[in-house]
Formats: C-alpha cells, structure tokens, sequence
C-alpha cells in the first residue's frame, strides 16, 4: 500500500515537466519521452516538486538519469540553484535501519556444467575490474568506486537535455540557444558523497530482478491506481493475492527443455566458437 501511495506522489514529479499534464492521459504521460528530459527547464515552482526520491540504481539505458551519484549531483545543483538544501537518504531495509539493497544493473552468468569453469570466471573478473563512466553506476571493485567517488567532487559535467538535441535536429533551434540552455552540473559536496559512501559501506545484499512481479503485476496495477481506476490499498491486496497464487505453482512447475536439448545447446554454441 505504501508503494503505490507513494508513487502516486512520485508521479508529479516525473510529469511536471511536461506542458498540461494533469489534463493528459495517465498512460500518455507515462509514455510521454520527454518526463525526464526537461528537468533541466523547469521554473521555480516546478523545482519544489522534484527529488522526492531519486532513481538512483534504475537499471536500464545509459541516461543521465541513471545512477544515485551522478543524479545527486544534478539535484545537488539544482537545489543550490534555488538557493536550498538537498537533503539525501537512503531507503534502509526493512529489517535495519542502516542496511541498504543494490539493484543489479548488469551481471555475468555461467552453467553449472559448463566445461569452461574457469574461463568464465576470469571474463566475469575482468567485466567486473573494467572501468567505465559513472553515470552507468558502482562497480563492484572497490578501487573503482573510489575513484567515483572522488571524481565527483571535483568534476563539473556538462548536461545537455536529450530534447534539446531533438529541438537542434528539427531545426526549431539552432546553436546559439542550444548553448544557452546547456547546464552545468556543479561537484557534489562532501556530506552528501560521505551519505552515499555509508550506504555503500553497508549494503545488505542485492536483488535479481523479477519479470513476474515487477512487470506483470507490479506495472499493471500502477497504471490502474495511476488512472483513477484502483485505490492503493486494492491494488496492494491484487498483488499479494497474484503472487501468493504464482508462489504455489511454482513448486510445480518443470523446465521446457529436457536434458537433450540442453545438451544440443551446448554443442551447438561450442560449434559456433
């Protein structure tokens, strides 16, 4: 109940940005590619809806948007901006108060009884050591995160809204007033990369996401309660009855394939390497 409750907030956030978007659809808004692109032309008022809580650890694309250090340094700005204070936390898990989840952005996986063993461990190993743009979240390697970490407190990133790379190519714009909108996203503060390095130093575990749950019953029942069409507390009592019911069936369920077609698999991408 209070997911849904919250996400109802949550949406304002999300679609304030976009022009009439009490008037529009729910789903229309949802669907509307520009939610997320025009924070950085909101006015004044618009500003004290945002950051209710941040996306940080959203799987997915290579956005801006995209990890909790680089968005608190972009509501780090914004808030300065406005001449406020960003107050950053983390969601704890329900059993402490200073324990937190990492979402999995991407992970490495082998067979059981693949013949390789030891080469995919080292592939996963160099995966894991390989550095790449904080804006695609942690890495599990220390040192690497460190280096995040520092980096973002002495970095001034140049952020440039997906729509007004679509407003340039469509001619509506040229470059003159795309440079004028271009903002530049000033190093974090210290106290807030020492909140996120505490959350860091305690993490808890991490979650696979799960298709069931988070799309098949999950999203449908946000985008009811989002349309007026279900309450919360209705929806959260749909939910635990579905995954109640997909829990059960679980235990009898067998896999498609048997072990000869998992075999020739096998042979089949061993023939191909």
């Amino acid at each position: 109940v209070s997911i849904f409750s919250l996400m109802q907030e949550f949406n304002q956030q999300e679609f304030v940005g976009l022009l009439n978007w009490e008037e529009q659809e729910y789903l229309a808004n949802v669907n509307n590619r520009n939610k997320s692109n025009q924070l950085g032309q909101l006015d004044a008022a618009a500003h004290e809806y945002i950051g209710i809580f941040l996306s940080g650890g959203r799987s997915g694309g290579a956005n801006f948007h995209n990890s909790l250090l680089t968005d608190a340094a972009y509501f780090h700005s914004v808030y300065e901006n406005e001449n406020k204070t960003m107050m950053l936390y983390g969601i704890p898990t329900l059993q402490e108060s200073d324990a937190y989840s990492a979402n999995i952005t991407a992970l490495a996986m082998a067979f059981q009884t693949t013949p390789y063993p030891e080469i995919a461990c080292e592939l996963a190993r160099y995966l894991m050591n390989y550095e790449y743009p904080m804006f695609y979240g942690f890495s599990v390697n220390q040192a690497l995160t460190q280096k995040q970490l520092e980096e973002i407190q002495n970095t001034t990133i140049t952020f440039i809204p997906d729509l007004l790379w679509s407003a340039l190519t469509a001619g509506d714009i040229d470059r003159e007033d795309m440079e004028r909108q271009i903002e530049e996203i000033q190093p974090l503060d210290a106290e807030s990369v020492a909140i996120i390095q505490n959350m860091l130093d305690h993490m808890a575990g991490a979650g696979l996401p799960c298709s069931v749950l988070e799309y098949d019953l999950y999203a449908a029942m946000l985008n009811l309660v989002g349309s007026g069409e279900k309450t919360p507390e209705e929806a959260a009592q749909w939910i635990m009855e579905k995954l109640e019911e997909y829990t059960r069936r679980q235990l009898e369920l067998a896999p498609f394939y048997d072990a000869e077609y998992s075999n020739s698999l096998r042979l089949g991408s061993m023939q191909v390497h």
